[in-house]
């Protein structure tokens, strides 16, 4: 999305704050890293974790991780590992719900191609889930 709708924070600079605002009310750590994008969990149950993203990503690559940030939420802030080794199909859900927030925005913009190539980009995460998490003795 951000090769066509460029970064968020200059196309779309009050939702993309408003976003930062609420992970940090929240608790979250909040890195900036260049080509990296990532939610992770806090090591104990209860902490919000941090969110990696580059400062140039797509409003809807921020959106993908506050998906995750809100479905740890959801439960409380399980830790990371409850949630990366304890219940792998739960992962591969979420991950569908957050590569769907992408999704929809491409769809609702008619960039159908952006739309096949992020839901490829999940199919990927859900081998990656699949093959090092579920094959190795996950659920």
């Amino acid at each position: 999305m951000r090769n066509v709708l460029g970064s968020g924070r200059i196309s779309n600079p009050d939702e993309w704050n408003s976003i930062l605002r609420q992970l940090e009310d929240s608790g979250v750590e909040i890195k900036f890293r260049d080509g990296n994008m990532a939610y992770a969990p806090g090591l104990r149950d209860g902490n919000p974790g941090q969110i990696v993203i580059d400062s140039d990503a797509s409003l809807s690559a921020l959106k993908h991780e506050y998906q995750h940030f809100l479905d740890a939420q959801a439960e409380g802030f399980p830790s990371l590992g409850k949630q990366m080794f304890e219940e792998p199909q739960n992962r591969i859900i979420k991950e569908l719900r957050a590569y769907m927030v992408e999704i929809k925005e491409a769809d609702k913009l008619g960039l159908k191609n952006v739309s096949a190539q992020l839901f490829e980009n999940y199919r990927e995460e859900r081998e990656y889930i699949i093959n090092e998490f579920m094959l190795l003795g996950g659920n």
